[in-house]
């Protein structure tokens, strides 16, 4: 019997194996991942809370980036993050959707084992630069359904 043969005759079996192979890696990917980086899995819950406790950028090295701490869905609605450049702004609400991500996809993230995170549907960001001699960057991440109309508009 020929190779060719022997690989025809047992292609579902071949695919599944490859399946199971391919299912067993990506948890070790994430496994390891978690213990490089001291990871936890946080609580995922359908309620419209976000909860990150001493949560680092993943694409950061943890040496050089300052764990941050914020809630957004529990006692408010919107997170607005002002000030200067540099200040921060872009990488705390790029942590916050990348955990979000990470969370959802099934990988423990950078940051507490208090964590709690729900489902996004949306997330707004807007920049806009007040003066000329002095940039500042103005985020504002929503939960509530009565700012999503009103974010669309320019301000």
């Amino acid at each position: 019997m020929r190779i060719a043969e022997l690989l025809r005759n047992n292609r579902d079996d071949i695919l599944a194996i490859g399946d199971k192979a391919l299912y067993l890696d990506i948890l070790n990917a994430k496994s390891i991942y978690a213990v490089d980086n001291k990871c936890e899995i946080p609580t995922v819950s359908n309620r419209e809370v976000l909860f990150l406790e001493k949560a680092r950028h993943p694409f950061i090295d943890k040496d050089k980036v300052v764990p941050l701490t914020f809630e957004i869905g529990k006692d408010y609605d919107i997170l607005l993050i002002t000030g200067p450049n540099t200040g921060g702004k872009t990488v705390a609400l790029k942590t916050a959707g990348l955990l979000t991500l990470m969370a959802l996809s099934g990988i423990p993230i950078p940051a507490s084992e208090n964590s709690k995170d729900w489902i996004f549907w949306r997330s707004f960001c807007r920049y806009r630069r007040w003066t000329k001699y002095r940039a500042i960057s103005i985020f504002i991440l929503s939960t509530s359904k009565e700012c999503k109309g009103n974010l669309s508009r320019s301000y």
